[in-house]
């Protein structure tokens, strides 16, 4: 069901709703958490970013909060707590959005990866610039931009960069 799944990514014309919803039904039937926590993370992407229903993916993430923090691997929940940050901050909830960045960052760092740390942080500092504090964002934004660059991220270098000039 994998790759059925990869096959029809976010393409509604073949029931892609559907498919992942069962993909993470039959996950869980295996016990797999870490699978169902992918899943449902690309669920609550899709949800939330491709058809632009912020509130449906954070509904989504709500009923599986609680089942991802028994995941083995770090890297789906660190996925599922930025879009959880992302649709906070869409709905304009500045609070909520702060701390799930904060909770992608924590389990970035316990999956070693180094991008989801700097994504996190970069986002972190889009809060923080909306709320006022300009000195925490800005440090925010360079730490991230650093790393981007040294890693050859250019896309999120130059949204860095972009960043900082509005904040």
């Amino acid at each position: 069901m994998d790759s059925l799944t990869l096959m029809i990514e976010f393409n509604e014309e073949f029931g892609y709703d559907s498919v992942i919803r069962e993909n993470i039904k039959y996950a869980l039937e295996l016990d797999s958490v870490s699978a169902a926590t992918r899943h449902t993370a690309d669920l609550i992407y899709y949800k939330g970013n491709v058809l632009g229903k912020p509130d449906e993916g954070l509904e989504l993430f709500k009923e599986f909060e609680n089942k991802a923090k028994t995941a083995r691997n770090n890297r789906p929940i660190t996925n599922l707590y930025l879009y959880a940050g992302d649709y906070y901050y869409a709905l304009r909830n500045m609070d909520n959005a702060l701390g799930y960045y904060k909770m992608a960052r924590d389990y970035a760092i316990k999956a070693d990866d180094e991008n989801r740390i700097r994504v996190s942080t970069l986002r972190m500092s889009y809060v923080y610039g909306e709320q006022g504090e300009f000195a925490e964002g800005s440090q925010s934004i360079q730490e991230a931009s650093r790393v981007f660059r040294a890693v050859g991220d250019t896309i999120n270098w130059v949204n860095a960069k972009n960043s900082l000039s509005i904040l």
